[in-house]
């Protein structure tokens, strides 16, 4: 078990085992030298108690007579005797059984029965007593030293034994320490190479730690994606509850609706069955309405007939009344009739000059035969008298609009050549022009002529009330025209009286010309052409639809008015007109 060829390739796990087997081994040779050490002086402490008590018998002590040695006493001092180790145990234990034989021949010779007489008979009994107990007491220690020899053999055997064992266990270890040395050079080597893989597994491990910490923010970027996504899958649920929600939803609306189909699908089969009765009812109603219609032709030439009596009628009562408020002065049927009443008391008449301004011309319309001259539309021989009529007819005008175009384009061309006005009337054709303005859809010609009448009269009867009506009529008016830029170019620089730059400049679709000498501006709001000569101070409509467009070319327009074909000849092509005229 302790060769050193059985241990050659002991792992240190063995080698671990064999040196705490040392230890143990190494343990009890110390609890053996000191139970040696403790034998010798047990043995030595057993000598002198024996020469002690050797003494204490030849001196025939009074104490050692009286004395009670008790057995408890003998083997509380037998359990701390032990063999003693270094000198002679059986010259010991021969002289041991002796010693009561000769204690017995000392105390006969020293305590002779001749002695004892003298004490008398109760003194004699104690002293047998006593001698009594003293023998056996003698007798148990002798018998104690007995097994003490004993045991002192047992424990010479032990030591005998001990110390083999010793001899064994000292080869042993002798050979254990060679195992342990080849060992421990075999540990050596194993720890160098141990170091090498150490400092190789350092390496893989700082390797390991820096992909590790690569790995550990790869994995917080892996968390924090996957948090993202924990989140979007949350939005995902709730939009999927949400589409669940809304498909139970809808599946309930797809079943009501079903059934409505149902419903429905009866419902067109009822009207079916309807359509078709219908039908033969259609066909009989048919031929009552073709003779219904042969009536309704009798009767619809009849109310022509009828309306005809009645536009007859009304053109002679307006002509009536513009005749009666020339002779009198008062308003018909009641019309403004406080505020006309009010403005006939005014007799003063404003003067003011004369100069020669803007004159509309006859427009020329679609129709041939509709339109008039301003003056013969309203043909009145004073100023006055076409105030009047303003006054009174102004908001019948305003319904039909070529009439209010007509009727305000002889107001205007009044204004512009009085030399005097009267004030009051001024007055309340201001405030009619200036209700006439909110009123809406205004078209863009009606609009214009309502700016000219109120800056006509705010100009020539200076007063800062009519100046600020002026001034609201044309807020009024410009607030939702289409062709704003227009309006002001006219009001401020074109036609209405004022010097300004070039009206080209100032509008599109716009287009001088040259034997006429004035501008023509295309009025996309009206779908109609606007002519403007600031020599000649003159303004005239003009309908896209009198326009001769197989005469017509780049550089120039034909206008039929009436049976003569007037040329518009351009000084310079505008591209934003040419355009337009193209669109049309």
């Amino acid at each position: 078990m302790f060769g050193t060829n059985a241990h050659t390739h002991d792992t240190p796990a063995t080698v671990d085992r064999l040196v705490q087997g040392f230890s143990e081994c190494r343990a009890k040779l110390r609890l053996l030298e000191q139970s040696e050490e403790q034998l010798e002086r047990s043995v030595a402490v057993t000598c002198i108690d024996d020469s002690q008590a050797a003494i204490e018998w030849h001196g025939a002590d009074a104490k050692r007579m009286s004395g009670d040695v008790s057995e408890k006493a003998m083997q509380h001092q037998a359990q701390f005797d032990t063999p003693p180790p270094r000198f002679d145990e059986t010259s010991l234990l021969a002289a041991a059984p002796s010693a009561p034989h000769h204690q017995d021949t000392l105390r006969d010779r020293d305590f002779p029965l001749h002695m004892l007489r003298h004490l008398g008979p109760d003194m004699a009994c104690l002293l047998d007593g006593a001698l009594q107990r003293q023998r056996d007491m003698v007798d148990a220690a002798h018998h104690a030293l007995d097994g003490l020899g004993e045991a002192n053999r047992a424990l010479i055997a032990d030591l005998a034994e001990s110390r083999a064992n010793e001899s064994n266990l000292t080869v042993a270890i002798d050979d254990l320490h060679a195992v342990h040395r080849a060992a421990e050079a075999s540990q050596a080597q194993e720890l160098t190479s141990l170091y090498a893989a150490q400092s190789a597994a350092q390496h893989e491990l700082a390797s390991l730690r820096r992909l590790a910490a690569a790995d550990r923010d790869q994995l917080n970027r892996l968390h924090d994606v996957t948090e993202d996504l924990q989140a979007e899958m949350s939005r995902l649920r709730a939009d999927s509850a949400a589409l669940h929600a809304h498909n139970t939803s809808l599946q309930s609306t797809i079943t009501s609706h079903r059934m409505t189909e149902s419903m429905l699908q009866e419902e067109i089969e009822r009207l079916t069955a309807a359509q078709s009765m219908a039908e033969s009812r259609l066909f009989e109603l048919e031929s009552q309405n073709t003779g219904l219609k042969a009536c309704l032709q009798s009767k619809d030439a009849l109310i022509n007939a009828l309306r005809r009596e009645a536009n007859d009628e009304k053109q002679a009562r307006l002509s009536t009344h513009s005749l009666l408020v020339t002779i009198s002065g008062f308003p018909a049927e009641g019309q403004h009739w406080e505020d006309l009443t009010a403005s006939l008391k005014l007799q003063r008449q404003n003067a003011c000059e004369a100069p020669a301004g803007w004159q509309w011309l006859q427009a020329w319309d679609d129709d041939d035969g509709a339109a008039q001259p301003p003056e013969a539309a309203a043909a009145h021989h004073s100023t006055t008298a076409a105030l009047c009529f303003a006054c009174v007819c102004l908001r019948h005008w305003m319904g039909h609009h070529a009439r209010a175009r007509d009727c305000l384009q002889s107001l205007v061309n009044r204004l512009e050549s009085a030399a005097e006005l009267p004030v009051g009337l001024c007055h309340t054709v201001l405030f009619a022009v200036l209700e006439a303005a909110g009123r809406r859809p205004l078209r863009f010609d009606i609009a214009l002529l309502l700016c000219q009448v109120a800056r006509l009269i705010a100009a020539k009867c200076h007063s800062e009330r009519r100046r600020e009506a002026a001034a609201k009529v044309r807020d009024c008016v410009s607030r939702d025209c289409a062709d704003a830029r227009l309006l002001d170019a006219l009001l401020d620089g074109g036609g209405g009286g004022g010097g300004g730059g070039d009206l080209g400049d100032q509008v599109p679709f716009c287009t001088p010309t040259l034997a006429q000498k004035g501008h023509v501006v295309y009025v996309k709001s009206m779908d109609s052409l606007l002519f403007v000569s600031r020599e000649r101070l003159r303004l005239r409509w003009i309908s896209v639809r009198r326009i001769d467009w197989t005469k017509s070319s780049i550089d120039s327009i034909h206008l039929r008015s009436g049976d003569v074909s007037q040329k518009l000849r351009f000084g310079q092509v505008d591209v934003e007109l040419f355009k337009a005229l193209l669109h049309l």
